[in-house]
C-alpha cells in the first residue's frame, strides 16, 4: 500500500508536466486576467446611448432663408414636387419625373437649397408608380418647386435672415414676432416640419429653447 502514495503522486506530476490540468498551473491566476481581460477589450467598446430628451416648451414657426442642411438621424415622410421634369437615381437607376414624389420612412442627407436629396427610404410613391421596399435615392442639384420633411427631430440647428413667430412659452399663450438678422436664432430640441419653396424655409414645431440675440424662449437646460 505504502508504493501507492508515491505512485499517484508521480502520475499527477507528469499529467500536470503536459498541461492537460492547468488549473493547477503556477500561471493559472494570470490566464484567468488575461482571459477576463480580452473580454473587457471585446465588450467594452459595446456602448448604448440614452437618446436625448426635450422639453417642448416652446410652439413656434419662422420663415428664413438661411437653413442648414440635414442630416435625419431619425426616418422622417418626406415630400418633393416640381412642374418640370426632374432626374433621381433609385438604387443605381436614373430616372425622370414630374410633378409630385413621396417618400416614407426616408433616412439620411437633405440639402434643400441645393436641391441634394440622398439616402433610404421605406417607401416611394408618385402619380404613375408606387414601390414598397428599403430604396436607396438619390437626387442632386434638381430645381425643385417644393421639398418637405414632416416629423424631423433635430438636436441643435441655427436659422437666419427671417422671422420668428411664436404661439406658447412654457405653457403660456404668447403672440410674438421677432425678426432675424444674420446672427439668426439658434433652436435645440426641434420637433417638426420643414417646407423648402420659393426660396425660403417655413419651419415649424416645439422646441426645448430658442435663443436669439437679447432674447431666450424656453428652459436653460436640457434633460
Amino acid at each position: 500500500m505504502d508504493w501507492k502514495i508515491p505512485a499517484t503522486i508521480l502520475i499527477l506530476a507528469f499529467v500536470v508536466g503536459l498541461g492537460i490540468l492547468p488549473i493547477f498551473s503556477p500561471d493559472f491566476d494570470g490566464q484567468v486576467t488575461d482571459q477576463f481581460g480580452s473580454f473587457n477589450d471585446i465588450f467594452g467598446e459595446v456602448t448604448t446611448q440614452k437618446p436625448t430628451q426635450y422639453e417642448e416648451n416652446v410652439v413656434f414657426s419662422m420663415s428664413v432663408k438661411d437653413f442648414p442642411a440635414i442630416k435625419t438621424s431619425t426616418s422622417v415622410d418626406l415630400f418633393v414636387n416640381a412642374s418640370h421634369r426632374y432626374e433621381l437615381q433609385m438604387d443605381g437607376k436614373n430616372m425622370s419625373l414630374k410633378g409630385p414624389l413621396t417618400m416614407k420612412g426616408f433616412i439620411g442627407d437633405i440639402d434643400p437649397k441645393n436641391g441634394k436629396i440622398s439616402g433610404k427610404a421605406d417607401s416611394i410613391s408618385s402619380d404613375t408608380f408606387s414601390l414598397d421596399g428599403k430604396t436607396t435615392i438619390s437626387l442632386d442639384g434638381q430645381n425643385l418647386d417644393e421639398i418637405s420633411a414632416s416629423g424631423l427631430i433635430i438636436s441643435d440647428f441655427t436659422a437666419k435672415n427671417g422671422v420668428l413667430m411664436t404661439t406658447r412659452v412654457q405653457n403660456k399663450t404668447s403672440e410674438m414676432r421677432v425678426p432675424l438678422d444674420n446672427d439668426g436664432a439658434r433652436v435645440q430640441g426641434f420637433k417638426g416640419n420643414i417646407q423648402y419653396t420659393d426660396g425660403s424655409y417655413q419651419v415649424s414645431g416645439t422646441s426645448s429653447i430658442i435663443t436669439a440675440t437679447g432674447l431666450t424662449l424656453g428652459i436653460s437646460q436640457i434633460k
